[in-house]
């Protein structure tokens, strides 16, 4: 083990008046330079370039730097009145003091374990004094591992990452040392010992140790989680997945001061088979949407064709809720006032009656994230801790244990087993590919099932994909994948293509039930740059409505046209968002 700080007490030197330039004599191999300033702190930087042209050495000492200072380091003959192995006893006593972190210093058994273990490290070298046998600090960590005495585990504990727990038997203070920072904190209760065994509030040491804490009342366990651990451990199976998700992330546009203009289009259609003619529904939704600097405007447009089901499946609609089921909504959002503003979405009045389409509805929503942007995990890791790890409930098992078996379904499909990688000419390229035999093998390996069954009998499946990134961002993605079910008798195909690039994506999904029809699904997607402007205010002279009117907090008053709104916000738990009056 290795230190690259250094303290004042490693240099020192004699005292002398201000601005006096002096050799220092630290070992006999070298010669040091230093500046001595009223507060006397030494000045090593402003002499690099004389030193370097009188032929001698500048090393630099850094968080950063590649060179390091052992302060094990001896010189025999330091003094010649001194005894240099007590010198550096104190000097090392001092170290782990500071290391330690202790509000009361190193108590005295302490520096007995100490000073033994330092004289116990330099024996070998003593009696062979090769540098080559120098100490270093991983020896003395070694040693005091190797001591009977708990205060010996303590003193290495904090040499290995320089955090310390510190809890004291009959007293509820917890000291927390932690990047050199202290804190002091109250347990509520007071650690003790019964029958030889010492008990201490777990969930204050756990959580000043930055583990998370979870109480079963069932089975009375308490369950110590490092959830940045279990991350971490997901995503170094997910390395393939997460480099093509995070490349995804990164072709949405958000740069600051650009506009752009997007539009995507969902198409969901289902068929019914008939003897003689097929009958389809249809729903389809676009949406336009022009954004620059976090303002935006957005254009929504529903509509529906019922076709031949229109007399049988539908046959029970109304006209009105028919209604519904169509319609075209304009959102606009001003960043600078923070005030969103809608119309066509189907709002009510007080008295229930539905608002016409061309009245808006103002909202005080404050500043939204970008639209253009995804509020989504980074990566897998990520999702699963997210959606897994907070469980209400651990049937028993501990949270790793329920986040990794939640987990199993998501790798047999994406860990790093089922891509292989290769790059060339700048770009990497990620292949995918899953088949029944291959999927049986990964969950036999994986624990999920003893042994693989027979593939003949089962449903066939094939899925396959290629992502391609240059410099971690995505020049284009593909995939398909086909599986042949049996759904309570009836054959039936699943099936999807994915085709999508930067500023684009299209997904088309299909299932087929033989004999009775099939549902089909289609995405598309672009996003450009523009020029263009979005208007983020309502047109002057229309009818723009007062939330507290349509929530009945105030008495209604006549609409208003128009204008720049000046807005007072109020919460209103059931609409989500925060509403506003426009004056």
């Amino acid at each position: 083990m290795s230190t690259n700080t250094v303290t004042n007490s490693t240099l020192s030197a004699a005292r002398k008046r201000d601005e006096m330039l002096e050799p220092y004599e630290w070992k006999r191999s070298r010669t040091v330079l230093r500046r001595e300033g009223a507060s006397n702190r030494p000045d090593l930087v402003d002499y690099a370039p004389l030193v370097k042209r009188l032929g001698g050495q500048v090393v630099k000492i850094s968080p950063t730097s590649t060179q390091y200072v052992n302060p094990m380091d001896i010189n025999l003959n330091y003094s010649d009145d001194d005894n240099p192995l007590a010198l550096k006893v104190d000097f090392l006593l001092s170290f782990c003091d500071i290391v330690v972190g202790s509000k009361d210093g190193l108590q005295p058994v302490e520096k007995t374990v100490i000073d033994r273990c330092v004289r116990n490290v330099y024996r070998p070298y003593l009696a062979d004094p090769d540098p080559a046998r120098m100490p270093i600090l991983q020896d003395l960590y070694d040693e005091l591992l190797a001591q009977p005495e708990t205060e010996a585990q303590r003193i290495a504990a904090a040499l290995e990452n320089g955090d310390s727990l510190e809890l004291v038997l009959g007293a509820t203070e917890l000291t927390v040392t932690q990047g050199g920072r202290i804190t002091t904190l109250d347990m509520g209760a007071a650690p003790f010992v019964r029958d030889g065994h010492t008990y201490i509030p777990v969930r204050a040491a756990a959580e000043a140790l930055g583990l998370d804490v979870y109480w079963d009342d069932t089975y009375e366990a308490a369950h110590l989680t490092d959830y940045a651990a279990l991350t971490a451990e997901l995503d170094s199976r997910f390395t393939a997945a997460n480099g093509i998700w995070a490349a995804i992330r990164d072709t949405i546009p958000r740069e600051a001061g650009k506009g752009y203009e997007s539009t995507a289009s969902m198409r969901l259609s289902a068929t019914l088979y008939g003897e003689e003619e097929h009958d389809t529904a249809s729903l389809t939704m676009e949406v336009k949407q022009l954004t620059r600097d976090g303002s935006y405007r957005m254009e929504q447009e529903q509509q529906v064709d019922l076709g031949g089901l229109g007399d049988t499946l539908f046959a029970g609609l109304s006209p009105e809720e028919l209604a519904q089921l169509e319609n075209h909504s304009v959102t606009l959002y001003d960043r600078e006032s923070g005030t969103l503003y809608q119309k066509g979405v189907q709002l009510y009045s007080l008295e229930g009656e539905p608002l016409p389409d061309d009245v808006w509805v103002s909202t005080q929503v404050g500043e939204l994230p970008a639209v253009n942007t995804l509020s989504l995990p980074g990566t897998l890791g990520e999702l699963l801790v997210e959606a897994y790890g907070h469980s209400w409930y651990y049937y028993r098992s501990s949270p790793w244990e329920t986040v990794m078996d939640s987990a199993l379904p998501v790798r047999l499909l994406l860990d790093d087993g089922n891509f292989t990688r290769s790059a060339s000419g700048g770009r990497t390229t990620y292949r995918w590919a899953v088949d029944l035999p291959a999927l049986l093998e990964r969950a036999r390996m994986l624990g999920v099932m003893e042994d693989a069954p027979a593939v003949e009998g089962l449903p066939a499946l094939d899925m396959h994909g290629e992502a391609v990134l240059r410099g971690g961002a995505l020049e284009k993605l593909d995939g398909s994948g086909q599986m042949e079910l049996d759904v309570l008798g009836i054959p039936a195909d699943a099936g999807f293509t994915l085709d999508a690039a930067p500023g684009r994506l299209e997904l088309e999904m299909e299932f087929t039930g033989a004999y009775i029809g099939k549902v089909e699904l289609s995405l598309n997607g672009r996003v450009t740059e523009t020029a263009a402007q979005p208007v983020t205010t309502p047109p002057a002279g229309e009818t723009v409505e007062r939330l507290e009117v349509l929530s009945g907090q105030v008495e209604p008053g006549p609409p208003i046209s128009a204008r720049p709104a000046m807005s007072s916000a109020c919460w209103m738990p059931d609409w989500g968002v925060g509403m506003t009056r426009s004056f």
